[in-house]
């Protein structure tokens, strides 16, 4: 069901990626839904793709944390569950920027918020990696 409603999702978020990529300054589009090749698809010089990456310790820290799986019947398997999914995204995420030479920021919990916000804006205006 996910990858269905992603797949019409792509439509609706190409058209303002490529509408805001002529005219206005940076956005940021937030979501799993996008994968680093989608980006570099579309051909576009003036958009600039910053992927988080996390590490794998730092992710399962924070989906133990988060709670959400409270009330499951099986807390500790649908955690295992869904962190396999994250981490599987998470590579894959890794693995398609890196081949495709766009900007990684690799969180391994050692960077606030701001921090991550500041390589962001430092990264649009060069090409290097952490």
């Amino acid at each position: 069901d996910a990858v269905d409603q992603h797949a019409a999702l792509w439509p609706a978020i190409v058209a303002v990626i490529r509408q805001h990529s002529t005219y206005a300054p940076p956005i940021v589009l937030d979501g799993w839904f996008v994968t680093p090749r989608q980006i570099a698809d579309l051909g576009l010089t003036s958009v600039v793709a910053l992927w988080i990456v996390v590490a794998p310790a730092e992710l399962e820290r924070r989906e133990r944390q988060s709670g959400f799986t409270e009330g499951s019947a099986n807390p500790e398997r649908m955690l295992v569950n869904f962190l396999a999914r994250s981490l599987w995204h998470n590579d894959r995420v890794d693995a398609e920027a890196q081949l495709l030479g766009q900007h990684r920021l690799l969180q391994d919990g050692a960077l606030s918020v701001e921090d991550l916000c500041n390589e962001a804006l430092e990264r649009m205006g060069t090409g290097h990696d952490r």
